[in-house]
């Protein structure tokens, strides 16, 4: 899954016709390396990746909740490691485009079971009986 903070990324898409472009953040010098490879694995696995649940935290949130915004495929990786792009006063890495796939409501579900709980109540949650 992917947890996209509003304040990196903004907007998500007003429909799921839209493509959903992300900003990988640039990482700091000591992490460059790192981050790098990862970026490398992502276009390399891109073509055959599964969907990916993807998450929203909205910058105006209290606590900590997210929302789903449903299941995405890459469909393009663009690599920015040797030119700085610059996006929402961070420098950038990679961009990553996203096909919308699905929207399962189970997760959307799970979400609204765990909204304000704490983590000692969502382990005792049982989400067994969760249907569509």
């Amino acid at each position: 899954h992917i947890c996209i903070k509003e304040e990196m990324n903004c907007p998500y898409p007003s429909t799921y016709t839209e493509q959903f472009v992300v900003y990988r953040k640039a990482p700091s010098p000591e992490k460059s390396g790192r981050q790098q490879k990862d970026v490398q694995l992502l276009i390399q696995a891109h073509p055959n990746h599964p969907p990916i649940p993807i998450f929203w935290e909205p910058t105006d949130q209290i606590g900590s909740a997210v929302m789903y915004i449903g299941h995405w495929t890459i469909a393009q990786i663009e690599d920015l490691k040797d030119r700085a792009e610059k996006y929402l006063g961070y420098y950038r890495c990679a961009k990553l485009y996203f096909d919308f796939h699905h929207f399962d409501e189970r997760w959307e579900k799970v979400i609204r079971l765990c909204h304000d709980k704490s983590h000692e109540q969502i382990k005792e949650l049982d989400f067994r009986g969760i249907e569509t």
